[in-house]
């Protein structure tokens, strides 16, 4: 299942940061009670600020956006109906 998430950040005086984070989803069962699941996206977030103040978390925007990859990979495990068990790494 892909899918894309699309942001705009904006700070005055006319600092605009546009991402585009595209994502990916893929689920496979193996047998009626196991499936297997992993997903991968990349993501975006202002420059980290170490003072807890009103509207500081996008004073950095003037330098740029942090980029993260996200990888995730599991397991869903059904034993009895109505019970489940998930592993994510």
């Amino acid at each position: 299942m892909p899918g894309l998430r699309v942001d705009d950040y904006h700070l005055v005086p006319g600092i605009d940061r546009q991402t585009a984070e595209p994502r990916l989803m893929v689920r496979s069962p193996l047998g009626e009670t196991l499936t297997v699941k992993g997903s991968a996206g990349l993501f975006h977030q202002p420059p980290a600020s170490f003072l807890n103040l009103p509207a500081m978390d996008l004073t950095g925007l003037q330098f740029g956006l942090q980029e993260g990859v996200q990888l995730d990979l599991g397991t869903e495990w059904e034993p009895l109906r109505g019970f489940q068990v998930n592993v994510d790494g």
